[in-house]
């Protein structure tokens, strides 16, 4: 599934639930939160997470991290 919408997938009965999306250069996804914890991996390029409770991260191609759920919001 590729550019998939949040709203399609939260709540899935599932205990995982596997998307994936295409971004262009320089994207910056709007703040927003998650039911679910998330398991973020770059196939190419940068993935960069800032949080209200957290300096942040960054994870190359190739490498991935883990962002559990969370009651505050992602920006």
């Amino acid at each position: 599934m590729r550019n998939a919408r949040v709203t399609h997938y939260e709540d899935t009965p599932r205990d995982i639930v596997i998307t994936g999306n295409d971004y262009p250069p320089h994207y910056v996804l709007p703040r927003h939160a998650h039911k679910r914890g998330q398991l973020l991996y770059a196939a190419t390029g940068v993935v960069t997470v800032i949080t209200p409770v957290a300096v942040g991260w960054c994870r190359r191609a190739a490498h991935c991290g883990f962002r559990p759920v969370s009651r505050t919001r992602c920006a």
